[in-house]
């Protein structure tokens, strides 16, 4: 999924991924792929990943990634 907003008055990208469990590879590749897809675009991104399930772990790579995560239900 992916979508536009503005902060600071500049046009960022929004991408998001949905997956039941992920892990640190899948991740991974997800940023890789934002990373590209930011770099071809010309513009900052913001991830965002929509989860069913994630373990203590994930959650803290999560963070540390920078990544914004929500449970599916939330939504």
């Amino acid at each position: 999924m992916f979508g536009y907003a503005k902060k600071d008055g500049k046009r960022i990208l929004i991408l998001g991924e949905c997956k039941v469990r992920p892990s640190k590879k899948e991740i991974e590749r997800f940023e890789r792929y934002a990373r590209l897809i930011g770099e071809k675009e010309g513009m900052n991104v913001f991830l965002l990943l929509v989860v069913h399930d994630y373990t203590p772990a994930i959650e803290e790579f999560l963070k540390e990634k920078d990544i914004a995560y929500f449970w599916s239900y939330e939504l």
